[in-house]
């Protein structure tokens, strides 16, 4: 069985799909891929190590948050790292994927899926993998790993999609996975065990740990009921190329915001049970017809980025549309596409399919919301909620500009906390309303809306401000000129005995510091309270 499992090339590549068959012929297993991987001397492995101090000392922000929660500390191994660095030589220094390991356990261990420690050549690119892929699903009898694909030629007894695997190398799956899980980033358990059953057939090598293991026994119940088990080598390989390389200095690559381990998983899913995409890739470039459609499947110009069906349900016929990546190198052509397939779906309802898409461009292009559609293309309703959740935060930070809305849409602004969103009113309507004098206990006026048909007043603060009041007149001018609103307060408390007086607005149904505040009040139009300089302060009597 030994001499089996170290073949040089696994039975299933002969007869593994066409397009994929020449690429997999050049895999090697995990060991031999470990012992030729060594090409950092000693003073690199410093050098690294010394840049990885500062980075996670000096300009981690989250490290005080993620000490405290995952009792860890990062900084504290990297010096004792360096401190071993120091005292080795290149005679007796660990092999270099063990360097490696040690620096991913340390970034892994603030749990932080957006701070890694990303592994250089040869790493770079390649995939450990086995030649299937397991998925978990609960029902009522608990948690259950079932093999969800397999690659194309690979044969065991009984060893099929919809097996139920219940052992990994003698460990039962569950706590296997578990176990997986701990090695990787993940801010809670159930990120992490997400990522352990993601990680039990496919791994990245440039952020994953290598496998500790150089083959791993699979038990599992086929179909009949028959406990099985077999025993299949970690094999390496090129991944499928990048559609951007985040390597390269350009505008496109600095607009990626992608979760690298996602993307690379996803590519090498498709390198390995869907060969049928690749080939349907090269037709496209080819210009000639996509083969292998499947049943009311459309085919598309970019099958490594979506793909586009029909789907029949008990409510009628719907548009399925699976966005695999948003990395593209191309946003033109993306956006193209992409309604050109929207515009061949059923208009009756659509089904937009994300799961397991890394995303990456930040680009504003990449926004279904800042492109109208063709002629004839479905049309969906923009509201005040959907636009406010879609592009109300790309458009108030800035990263969409112009108008956002979609045709028949008011363009977005920011919306009362008393009613819903309504479109921007003219600059003549921005202006200061009048208001009217209120006078405090503390002998200070504040001022509030009102509608009455009085001049403005003045927009600069009063000569008597002191230094102290003076700072909060800069941002309640800078708010009031940003946002439409029914009113606006000022006022001048040079105390917080006075401040605490003015904490409500003219209704006191809303809780506001009216000299902090430049919002909306709840009831605008609600005539102002009495004078509160005759009330007196309550006492306190001891009965």
């Amino acid at each position: 069985m030994t001499d089996e499992a170290n073949r040089p090339i696994p039975d299933f590549v002969p007869n593994a799909a066409e397009p994929v068959r020449e690429h997999l012929a050049a895999s090697t297993d995990l060991a031999t891929f470990l012992r030729q991987a060594g090409t950092l001397t000693l003073d690199e492995r410093r050098l690294i190590a010394a840049q990885a101090l500062i980075l996670l000392e000096q300009n981690y922000v989250h490290l005080p948050l993620k000490a405290a929660m995952y009792a860890v500390n990062p900084v504290q191994r990297l010096r004792l790292l360096i401190h071993r660095l120091e005292r080795q030589t290149p005679q007796d220094m660990p092999p270099e994927w063990m360097f490696h390991t040690e620096m991913s356990e340390i970034f892994h261990s603030v749990r932080d899926l957006h701070t890694n420690y990303l592994l250089p050549e040869p790493f770079v690119g390649k995939i450990a993998f086995l030649p299937f892929l397991v998925e978990r699903y609960t029902d009522q009898q608990g948690a259950h790993f079932m093999v969800t694909q397999v690659a194309e030629g690979f044969l065991a007894p009984g060893f099929k999609p919809g097996v139920e695997i219940t052992h990994w190398s003698g460990i039962p799956i569950a706590e296997a996975v578990d176990l997986a899980a701990a090695r990787f980033a993940g801010s809670n358990p159930e990120a992490r065990r997400s990522r352990g059953v993601q990680s039990l057939t496919v791994r990245p090598l440039r952020i994953h740990l290598p496998p500790f293991e150089e083959w791993v026994t699979i038990s599992y119940v086929d179909e009949g009921g028959t406990k099985r088990e077999f025993r299949e080598n970690w094999r390496v390989v090129d991944n499928l190329p990048a559609f951007v390389d985040a390597d390269t200095v350009s505008s496109v690559a600095a607009a990626q915001g992608l979760d690298l381990e996602a993307d690379e998983t996803s590519r090498a899913r498709v390198l390995l049970f869907a060969p049928r995409v690749l080939a349907q890739a090269k037709a496209a470039e080819a210009g000639e017809p996509a083969p292998d459609l499947r049943a009311g499947e459309i085919a598309t110009t970019l099958p490594n980025v979506f793909r586009a069906r029909t789907v029949q349900t008990s409510a009628g016929t719907f548009g399925h549309l699976r966005i695999f990546t948003f990395s593209v190198d191309n946003l033109e052509t993306y956006m193209k596409e992409l309604l050109r397939l929207i515009g061949l779906l059923p208009d009756r309802g659509l089904i937009l399919d994300v799961r397991d898409n890394g995303g990456a461009s930040s680009s504003p292009r990449s926004l279904p919301c800042s492109s109208s559609p063709p002629a004839g293309s479905p049309r969906s309703r923009c509201s005040s909620s959907t636009h406010r959740s879609t592009c109300g935060s790309a458009a108030s930070t800035g990263t969409i500009h112009g108008s956002t809305s979609v045709r028949g849409c008011p363009r977005w602004t920011r919306p009362s906390r008393s009613g819903p969103c309504s479109p921007a009113p003219s600059r003549s309507a921005r202006r200061t309303p009048p208001t009217r004098s209120v006078s405090s206990t503390s002998g200070r006026s504040c001022s509030s809306p009102t509608r009455a048909a009085t001049p403005p007043p003045t927009s600069s603060p009063p000569a008597s401000r002191t230094t102290t009041s003076a700072r909060f007149w800069a941002p309640i001018s800078a708010r009031a000129r940003a946002a439409p609103m029914y009113g606006r307060w000022t006022c001048s408390p040079t105390s917080w005995r006075a401040m605490r007086t003015h904490r409500t607005c003219g209704c006191r149904r809303r809780p506001v510091c009216a000299w902090r505040s430049a919002g909306p009040c709840a009831c605008a139009t609600t005539p102002a309270p009495p004078s509160r300089t005759s009330e007196s302060r309550p006492t306190s009597s001891t009965g």
